[in-house]
């Protein structure tokens, strides 16, 4: 009698085991699910994010705040020239390129960032192109990205868009809203001395 309640025991044990492993495998296979779920989901996010990229021809970057270090994705506004190109597409961030009277703006803007005066940055400053000789406008934005264990910016991250032609457009409308005003102001002088 014994003998068959101990075999009773560990029958009932190796079950509650087997059970248990199942139930353990289950898990794990839910969970390897759930991985690939998600795996999936950042695969979808990138790719819709490389299509705004490319569709809003804006290069992303990040800078290293204590290295001074930019690295920009691998489509590039302007295919920066060899004198701003490093190693892997890298080049480091330079003042030298930013128009005198944009560079203060773009310094303040910047520090009060790091400062954490303010939450992000959309600036619009004139930037040297690929020869080196003249300056085309482009919209830069940037968030912190990561701090380090004090709490001060350890990098930022963003981006840059070209808006030349935006600019250019900008300036016609107005000059052109000057010739119309300058016409309307004609015509009302003219018109009132006809009258005298």
């Amino acid at each position: 009698k014994i003998h068959i309640i101990s075999l009773l025991v560990i029958l009932a044990l190796l079950i509650t085991i087997g059970i248990l492993r199942v139930r353990l495998f289950i898990q794990k296979q839910k969970a390897k699910d759930k991985e690939l779920q998600i795996a999936r989901q950042a695969q979808d996010l990138n790719q819709k994010y490389q299509l705004v990229l490319k569709a809003s021809n804006m290069m992303t970057w990040i800078w290293d705040v204590k290295e001074a270090r930019l690295e920009c994705n691998n489509i590039y506004l302007t295919q920066r020239s060899i004198r701003d190109k490093g190693i892997d597409g890298q080049f480091c961030m330079s003042a030298d390129g930013i128009h005198p009277e944009d560079l203060e703006q773009m310094q303040d803007a910047i520090n009060k960032l790091i400062a954490g005066e303010s939450i992000s940055i959309d600036e619009e400053i004139r930037y040297l192109d690929d020869t080196g000789l003249e300056y085309t406008w482009i919209e830069i934005f940037a968030i912190v990205g990561k701090t380090d264990p004090e709490g001060k910016p350890a990098y930022l991250t963003g981006g840059t868009t070209l808006i030349n032609q935006r600019k250019k457009m900008e300036q016609e409308l107005r000059d052109k809203e000057k010739i119309e005003e300058s016409n309307r102001l004609k015509s009302a002088f003219l018109a009132n001395m006809s009258h005298e």
